[in-house]
């Protein structure tokens, strides 16, 4: 009972590495017919089964040889590398691939051919032996020749037999190197033009920059003149706090009304501007909240006192470098000083 349970533990472990592992790879060779008339043509069909997916292929037919066919028994019997195929989906992820390799005989006798290998993936596997009788021709000297034609010069099955043994095996490898080399040549002409490779985020703007920008959005727009007054005073409200908390890092935008109005009462920055602050934010308040219709020129106000305190408030060294432009402008507008007799007149 002991070495019964011993194997049966034993095979239950077995089957469960072969599962693990998958089903092997299985080759079978056959010959249409165990005879064959020399120099006549024959046909060696191979039947491989493999998981669905896994590349296979024959290493006699990518030896790197450039004659059309591959030898065997000393050169005695050819095959040629212009075969065909053909694939069967057989379920459970099983696939089989029916080759079919003309073959051709130049001696009469009894040949055994040697196992034909075949490689997927990691596994190479080999077909059974088969037997093959070349009857000699019974021609004289003087007889025509007919219907005897070279494996090399058979004709052309399928488009894969007129792609070298290479490129057919390898295809997957030159596709890699091509996408290696294409993402080389488009990284190194993005970093020429962008100074990086990968795409990054748009350079924000300098807080003034941003808010002279979104007011003028804002005003093109037309808001209040088409009735949308509460959505005008939000916006226009967004774009203050939003200057000021990145300005002076204050947290505007998470302040209510009062709260900041208290803190930039307090603000040595912002108190010269708190009382007309006060007033445009109150206005603000009343018609977001209390939907009280403003006049048109507390609108206009409203504006105007978010671009004054935006454009007053501009960092100074930006404001020195703008008003040394605009001099220099200024400077090459003015006319030359005349020259010669005309100036002396």
């Amino acid at each position: 009972m002991k070495k019964l349970l011993i194997y049966i533990l034993v095979t239950l472990s077995a089957m469960a590495a072969f599962s693990a592992h998958g089903e092997p790879v299985s080759i079978k060779a056959r010959l249409d017919s165990a005879h064959l008339i020399m120099g006549k043509q024959g046909m060696l069909r191979v039947e491989v089964v493999k998981n669905r997916g896994t590349s296979g292929y024959f290493p006699m037919f990518a030896d790197g040889d450039n004659r059309p066919y591959v030898g065997l028994n000393g050169d005695t019997i050819e095959l040629s590398r212009r075969f065909t195929s053909d694939t069967v989906e057989l379920g459970s992820g099983r696939t089989q691939i029916n080759y079919q390799i003309p073959l051709q005989a130049f001696d009469s006798g009894f040949y055994y051919l040697p196992p034909i290998q075949y490689v997927a993936g990691v596994d190479t596997v080999e077909s059974n032996r088969v037997a093959l009788k070349v009857l000699p021709v019974a021609a004289k000297a003087d007889d025509e020749i007919e219907g005897y034609t070279s494996v090399a010069d058979a004709p052309e099955g399928s488009w894969s037999d007129r792609i070298p043994n290479f490129l057919y095996y390898y295809w997957w490898l030159i596709l890699l190197i091509i996408l290696v080399v294409a993402a080389v040549v488009w990284g190194v002409i993005r970093y020429h033009r962008h100074g990086r490779i990968l795409p990054g985020t748009k350079p924000q703007l300098p807080p003034y920059e941003a808010a002279r920008q979104a007011l003028d959005r804002l005003k093109s727009r037309q808001l209040w003149q088409q009735g949308q007054v509460e959505q005008y005073f939000v916006e226009l409200t967004d774009i203050l706090r939003t200057y000021i908390s990145r300005r002076f890092d204050v947290s505007a935008p998470e302040m209510t009304t009062q709260q900041f109005l208290t803190e930039a009462a307090e603000n040595p920055v912002l108190a010269p501007y708190a009382p007309e602050l006060h007033r445009l934010l109150t206005l603000a308040d009343l018609v977001k909240f209390a939907r009280t219709q403003s006049l048109p020129d507390e609108n206009t106000e409203a504006f105007r006192i978010v671009s004054d305190f935006v454009d007053t408030t501009r960092p100074a060294e930006k404001a020195e470098k703008e008003s040394a432009a605009d001099a220099a402008d200024n400077a090459a507008k003015q006319p030359a000083p005349k020259q010669g007799k005309e100036a002396k007149s």
